[in-house]
């Protein structure tokens, strides 16, 4: 039913929100080319879905997520620490991040997919209602989980942490003449930046019922692509809430110019293609507009 198809794009919109949401702080705000949220989303996923069903450690569906957040986190300080003071590439530090995540991710969760119990996810009262109830439930809980975590990231750049933080990375020679910690900002910003996507990766794990270790794989491209499909609709100016503004909107265009094309009968294997056009002719548009568009420092 073509109502059950649109609710579901825009539930999987919502989801996937957040993980825009987390490429755009990363790429906008921190200024980093970060590409271990292929691995961070898929850590997240795991390990909400591993401790919610896990029998010998039934540490709950909330506490699995908090916990997913924290390693996600943890993750994305290590990778500004190879940066930082192993003076690794900034580029290569978050490929190795993602390539160490994959072989860790499968050792955890002991082999490459699972299920998900609904009666053991946040989600559980929501899964008892009719289908199209369901639908609309989870993505007001999306939404609200969503506006929540916005607040929060705009809250936090208004706090003095958030402050120096967006001035180091703005300008590490001016911030450090004025004693800001220019390694210590980029370590909070990668460590929110995927603490953030591996909520994402928790949230899908408990709502979508199912993990497996392929659901990251050019999640941090599908992601940049909606950055810049929200970019090509609103302001180009990068404050905390414009980004969380073209986050969503790219979000839902992406998403929803996915179902379209899927449901016009073109092959699921070709998503990826339909990614890297997306992404081209979005740079493209935005190159023609005065301004630059992708402001990220690749350090090779």
């Amino acid at each position: 039913m073509l109502l059950n198809q649109i609710l579901v794009t825009i539930l999987d919109s919502a989801n996937f929100a957040v993980v825009v949401l987390a490429v755009a702080w990363v790429f906008r705000v921190v200024r980093f080319p970060d590409l271990s949220g292929d691995g961070t989303f898929v850590l997240g996923a795991f390990i909400s879905a591993k401790l919610a069903t896990s029998t010998l450690l039934p540490l709950g569906h909330s506490t699995a997520i908090i916990v997913a957040i924290v390693c996600g986190g943890v993750c994305g300080a290590i990778c500004a620490i190879l940066n930082t003071r192993v003076k690794i590439p900034n580029l290569l530090c978050g490929i190795l991040m993602a390539t160490a995540l994959y072989s860790m991710n499968l050792t955890f969760l002991g082999r490459p997919n699972s299920d998900v119990a609904s009666s053991r996810t946040i989600f559980a009262s929501i899964f008892a209602l009719a289908p199209i109830w369901r639908h609309i439930s989870l993505i007001v809980t999306m939404l609200i989980l969503f506006s929540l975590l916005a607040y929060i990231l705009i809250i936090f750049m208004q706090t003095g942490v958030g402050i120096r933080m967006r001035a180091a990375v703005a300008n590490p020679d001016a911030g450090a003449r004025f004693g800001v910690n220019h390694e210590l900002s980029l370590i909070i910003g990668l460590a929110i930046a995927n603490a953030i996507t591996a909520l994402a990766g928790a949230l899908f794990a408990q709502r979508a019922g199912f993990v497996s270790i392929e659901i990251g794989y050019g999640i941090v491209l599908q992601a940049l692509a909606a950055v810049l499909l929200g970019e090509a609709v609103w302001s180009r100016r990068y404050t905390i809430f414009s980004l969380v503004v073209t986050s969503f909107t790219g979000a839902i265009i992406y998403k929803t110019a996915l179902a379209i094309t899927l449901r016009m009968g073109l092959n699921p294997y070709y998503q990826n293609l339909i990614t890297v056009i997306i992404v081209v002719l979005s740079l493209m548009t935005l190159s023609s507009q005065p301004g630059d568009r992708l402001e990220v420092d690749v350090k090779v």
